[in-house]
């Protein structure tokens, strides 16, 4: 419709929209739909598993509340070879420690 209705203006038919679309009810013309482009499928490979540990490592922020409702959050590492987690950070979200404080570990992580 709005090609149309610039067609029509180039002519010297100078009028509104309203009108333009009005004529194309009247005329029973439709307008043109847009269609959906589709993507095409991706290939799906499987994950590649690591043949030793200490090669690739997965990491994830989980958070929860607790019964008397603080809420808290945990930076967890866990290694894909064999799924041990050597260590993750926790910490509740309204007590931020301060700068340069260690942070708190239930573990020794790998280094």
């Amino acid at each position: 419709m709005r090609k149309m209705h610039a067609k029509l203006r180039m002519e010297g038919l100078l009028i509104n929209r309203k009108r333009t679309r009005r004529l194309y009810r009247i005329l029973g013309l439709h307008l043109r739909r847009k269609m959906k482009h589709r993507l095409p499928a991706r290939v799906k490979e499987p994950m590649v598993l690591p043949i030793a540990p200490n090669i690739t490592w997965s990491m994830d922020f989980m958070h929860d509340t607790l019964a008397n409702g603080r809420k808290y959050r945990t930076f967890n590492i866990i290694d894909d070879h064999n799924r041990e987690a050597p260590g993750h950070h926790r910490g509740h979200l309204h007590q931020q420690p301060p700068r340069g404080a260690p942070a708190r570990t239930t573990g020794p992580v790998a280094g």
